[in-house]
This record gives structure tokens, sequence and C-alpha cells, in this order.
């Protein structure tokens, strides 16, 4: 999937706000980080939509936007349903039939996948998502997992790749010039080591935590990929969303190759930074 254009009238703090995307790796700056997110999420059909406060939409509220996705270009509208304080999300094909219901059907992931595909650098605890998944009953009430990952949680599949993936993953240095590595324990747990020395406390800068962070969400959306990709080979794979990071590192970090990190995954990344 492909977001090509974005367009944004009288939502929160926008007034009006254009975005031309490439389609492969876009790092948009703007004000209105919150308004974006949010609408680009949206119009990607997200179960996992950033917060925005219901007072930012409007009677006025307009979201239009242009995505290739399974060999075909939907243009999207999303406007206001003003009774429930939300916005309602319709789309048409090139020769403007709506299509809305085989958009929803083509671009419809569970709640945990779709958190997975956004990143917050805000955020302090994805480290631990595979642990919730391989400890459902320690975290969950009961049905919970199963209804954020529409069932899938209960497949014997799921499971078996679950546990493979933990058995399989691979450390990978957090930054060039430092031996630290991020791991992932048996028990799903990530978690950073010294190269060769488990045994040596780690002790990471406030820019090395939010690189660390990072690696999670991005092996994260590997272990979803790599089971969408067993379960529906020919499934719908969303643009990956990354605000609130790139301001909170520190100079000497190559920014350009953490972006060229996430891109390796064959998605379109979009890099929302202030």
């Amino acid at each position: 999937m492909i977001l090509r254009n974005i367009k944004i009238s009288e939502l929160g703090v926008v007034d009006i706000l254009s975005c031309e995307l490439c389609g492969h790796t876009d790092t948009v700056r703007v004000c209105a980080t919150e308004e974006l997110s949010y609408a680009i999420a949206l119009v990607l059909n997200s179960k996992a939509l950033p917060f925005l406060p219901c007072s930012c939409i409007g009677e006025k509220t307009r979201i239009e936007a242009s995505v290739y996705a399974d060999q075909k270009e939907y243009r999207l509208l999303a406007l206001p349903d003003v009774e429930r304080g939300r916005m309602k999300l319709y789309a048409y094909n090139s020769v403007g039939d709506d299509v809305t219901n085989e958009y929803l059907r083509i671009s419809s992931h569970c709640e945990e996948q779709d958190m997975s595909e956004l990143f917050d650098g805000k955020e302090k605890m994805c480290f631990l998502r595979l642990l919730r998944y391989a400890n459902e009953e320690m975290f969950y009430e009961r049905g919970d997992l199963s209804r954020r990952t529409d069932g899938m949680s209960e497949l014997r599949a799921f499971r078996a790749y679950l546990r493979a993936f933990i058995r399989d993953f691979r450390p990978e240095r957090i930054r060039d010039g430092k031996k630290y590595e991020i791991v992932l324990k048996r028990n799903g747990a990530y978690s950073i080591q010294c190269e060769g020395r488990e045994d040596m406390s780690v002790y990471l800068s406030e820019t090395e935590q939010k690189l660390f962070s990072y690696l999670c969400f991005l092996r994260t959306v590997e272990f979803w990929s790599g089971f969408e990709d067993l379960r529906n080979f020919n499934g719908v794979k969303k643009p990956l969303i990354i605000r609130n990071f790139l301001e909170r590192l520190d100079e000497s970090v190559d920014t350009d190759a953490l972006i060229r990190r996430a891109s390796e995954l064959g998605r379109q990344v979009i890099v929302i930074s202030r």
C-alpha cells in the first residue's frame, strides 16, 4: 500500500495542510504532528488511531487522500460523524464509483498489527509487546488479546510462529561505535546487552533508549509481517508511520541510516517530525 497524497482541512490547529508523498521514504516536517498522524492513520483504515480530542473534529473537517493498494488507486474521503465525534471514511475508484466496502476489507488489519505499524518516540513500553503475546494470561483479561488480534492469537500457527520468532531472533547493534545490542529473551521481552557479555550491566543514554525502542518497533513489524505472509501471502502491507523520534535524538546519530533501516522492511515509511 502506498499513500500518494493527503489533504487536511479544519482539523484541530490545521486550517489547510496538503502533502505530496514520493511513495518510498518521506520525512514531513510540520507543526501539527498530532493532526497529521491521526489523518494518515485514519485514511489507512487503522484500528489504532493516535489520540486526538473529539473537540478537534468539527462540522467542516475534511480529509482527502489518494492510496494505491492491491494494484488499484483509491480516492479516500473522511468526513465528520458529528453525533459520534469521529470521522467516517469513504473510498472511490478512479471513475468515482463508491468502493468503500472493498477498501475497508483489503486494508483491514487487527488492532495489534495496526499498533505495531505506528512508532511514537514518546512510548516507553514497546519492548513488552511480544512478551505480552507470549504470556497472555499475565497481561490480558480473558479473551482480550483474541479480540485485539481478530482471533489470530488463538491459532496454533500464531503460537508456533511466535515461538520460532523468539528462538531464531538475531541480535542487532543499536548504534555504531558501541557494542550494545538488542536481544530477545526466551520469555519474549526485548532487552539490551553488551555484545559477548551477557553478565555486564548496560546503562543507556536518553538517545540510546530511543534507539532501543525504535529497534523494538522495527523487529515487531518484522514479526507481524512474517506472520501475515504465512497467513495471507497477498495481504496488503501498510505504510509505517514514525513520529516524535528524529527531534529527540542527539546530533551524533546518523538519522539517514535509521530511516534506511525501516525502509529495508519493504514498506513506505512516513516520518513525521516537527
